[in-house]
């Protein structure tokens, strides 16, 4: 798709739009990456699973993908041979309960919705990593005592080597108080050892090691002699337990290797499945409709309204195209309440004239934005019974490319787009010109949009284009 008509006709806007309704960063990413396709297959599955999550959040308004989490950096590093963190440890086991949950929840309604559930189906949410996880790694992130036995057996020997140390220092403390050596019984740390706080005055009456001084240099922070071996007990179970630790955190992440290929694809499964939840929930937003995917160049839009503009707009009728021998078009919906409407028998060209700020521009680009998102995915604002074109391209010469309040430009500008349009557009294509020939002298601008129009007309392509000149609404 000409990435220029992108931009001119907004869609990274409707991407955006989109994108705030995924629910987690993977789908997001799919969101802010959808792109029009071509293929009419790809574009019919595509509305299916939309018309199937918007089914799904009918059926079960309080669905969600729960804990899902993007840990394809994880496995990844896993894969490696690195280590995982505790917490991204964590983040896998919640991941995994959350797609076992989101598997059971769509196949349990697989019969509305069978594209999805097929999706859902290819799930694998690694019960036994899970189990492994949740009896090792706490919800806090803490490796568990019931990790290993033998991490169990070193936090027991912390905890006895730690009670020893502690009721030493508590005595020995209590007697420096009563001695007048120390002004309270407080133990604290000094690099990663116990220490009691002794007066200044003190240190070479009490025996010990000074480790540290406070800033006013009043009191002095020392180890007693009879807690050096203790201290060291202490901090050796420690390293023990820590070493233990890291092999259990080894042994997990060589877990998670071992199933990394399924936990990557659970992530891109489950952001394809959230991005069609997503669409579903925009075309609710919307008031939109699945389109009929039509492939004989024509396309029906009764009602069509530009996704983008708020508050009381008027909806449009579009009609274009070809039809192979003599086989009838859709009928137009008939709205009263419509004051404006664009229906014409089918044709290649469809000239839409008006005054200014009536609207002409706004039906030049809900005409091209409606089939980017129809092609996307996306269900559109319509009414009931509409029809899109499958087109290779869409390209667009409209204002200065900016949004539908700023659309002026210059002549030579539009004159150099349309010149590259001309050359690349097929019939396989949908060509939007905005105020054909306009910013030069009237006759010659005349001249020039009726020779483009012939130009596009002679070669079959679908073209939809406004203009102010009389000559060519003759």
């Amino acid at each position: 798709m000409d990435p220029r008509a992108l931009t001119t006709l907004e869609f990274d806007t409707v991407r955006a739009r989109l994108a705030d309704f995924a629910a987690f960063s993977a789908s997001r990413e799919l969101a802010l990456a959808s792109e029009p396709v071509a293929s009419p297959l790809t574009i019919n599955l595509a509305l299916t699973e939309t018309s199937e999550a918007r089914r799904l959040l009918e059926l079960a308004p309080d669905f969600s993908i729960r804990s899902v989490r993007d840990v394809r950096e994880a496995a990844t590093t896993a894969r490696i041979g690195a280590t995982l963190d505790p917490r991204v440890l964590v983040d896998l086991r919640d991941h995994l309960e959350s797609v076992a949950a989101i598997r059971n929840a769509v196949l349990r309604l697989g019969g509305d919705l069978p594209n999805l559930a097929n999706r859902a189906s290819t799930l694998d949410p690694c019960s036994p990593l899970v189990r492994s996880l949740r009896d090792a790694i706490s919800d806090d992130a803490e490796v568990l005592d019931r990790a290993s036995p033998e991490l169990g057996r070193a936090r027991k020997q912390v905890r006895t080597a730690y009670n020893r140390l502690m009721d030493t220092l508590r005595r020995i403390l209590d007697s420096a108080v009563q001695r007048g050596l120390a002004q309270e019984p407080l133990i604290t740390m000094r690099a990663g050892r116990y220490v009691v706080p002794i007066r200044a005055a003190s240190r070479n009456v009490f025996r010990g090691i000074v480790h540290d001084e406070s800033a006013s240099g009043a009191t002095v922070f020392m180890e007693p002699i009879a807690a050096v071996a203790l201290n060291n007990d202490w901090r050796h179970a420690q390293i023990l337990e820590a070493r233990e630790v890291e092999r259990v955190l080894a042994a997990l992440s060589a877990l998670v290797a071992a199933v990394s290929e399924p936990i990557i694809a659970s992530v891109n499964t489950v952001a394809s499945i959230d991005l069609a939840i997503a669409r579903g929930r925009y075309a609710l937003t919307l008031d939109a409709v699945h389109p009929e995917v039509r492939t004989d160049r024509a396309f029906n839009l009764p009602g069509a309204r530009h996704p983008l503009l708020h508050g009381g707009v008027v909806p449009i009728d579009l009609h274009l195209g070809l039809v192979p021998g003599s086989e009838a078009q859709p009928p137009f919906h008939e709205t009263p309440s419509r004051t404006k409407s664009v229906a014409v028998q089918p044709v290649t060209s469809l000239l839409i004239t008006g005054p200014n700020t009536g609207g002409k521009t706004v039906a030049l680009k809900t005409a091209g934005l409606l089939h980017l998102m129809a092609q996307s995915g996306m269900h559109i604002p319509a009414l009931p019974g509409a029809s899109i074109a499958v087109f290779e391209n869409i390209y667009a010469d409209i204002g200065d490319e900016q949004s539908i309040e700023q659309s002026l430009s210059t002549f030579s500008s539009h004159l150099t787009n349309i010149v590259r349009i001309l050359k690349a557009a097929t019939s396989a294509d949908l060509v939007l010109l905005d105020e054909l020939g306009a910013g030069t002298d009237p006759v010659e601008g005349s001249a020039l949009a009726r020779a483009m129009i012939s130009h596009l007309v002679s070669r079959g392509i679908l073209t939809i284009a406004t203009t102010h000149y009389s000559e060519l609404k003759a």
